[in-house]
């Protein structure tokens, strides 16, 4: 039996706007916003424990979208908006291929301005359904 983590938790510095299925960036700032935020994820994968576990058959993805005002987007641009965290856990070699990757649940949740954040985890299953 394994001690790797089953579930990996990545906090995101940034969601950009530009990323949301609404949103009317050029696509030039659309590029370098979904660059940037898998190059972030992927370093920050860099120190996940469970590597030698990698890659595992399937997994889940939830998203905590922490707000401190406004409104949060719904939850068809929340994924839209995480997608690079999506790319990285393949580019990092957690899952073969993100398709192997399901969608979960979306949780909001109104917080002081310092704790704003979106926090994405990923529940690992056994097998591929």
């Amino acid at each position: 039996m394994s001690s790797a983590p089953i579930v990996l938790t990545l906090p995101l510095a940034f969601c950009p706007n530009a990323l949301s299925k609404n949103g009317r960036a050029h696509w030039s700032a659309r590029y370098r916003a979904m660059r940037d935020q898998r190059q972030w994820a992927e370093y920050a994968l860099l120190e996940a424990d469970g590597q030698a576990d990698w890659p595992w058959p399937a997994a889940v993805m939830d998203v905590e979208w922490r707000y401190h005002r406004g409104r949060p987007p719904d939850d068809d641009n929340v994924w839209a908006r995480v997608a690079g965290a999506r790319d990285a856990f393949q580019a990092r070699g957690v899952v073969r291929d993100d398709r192997d990757i399901r969608t979960g649940s979306v949780t909001y949740t109104h917080v002081p301005l310092d704790e704003a954040a979106v926090v994405v985890r990923l529940h690992r299953l056994e097998e591929r359904t």
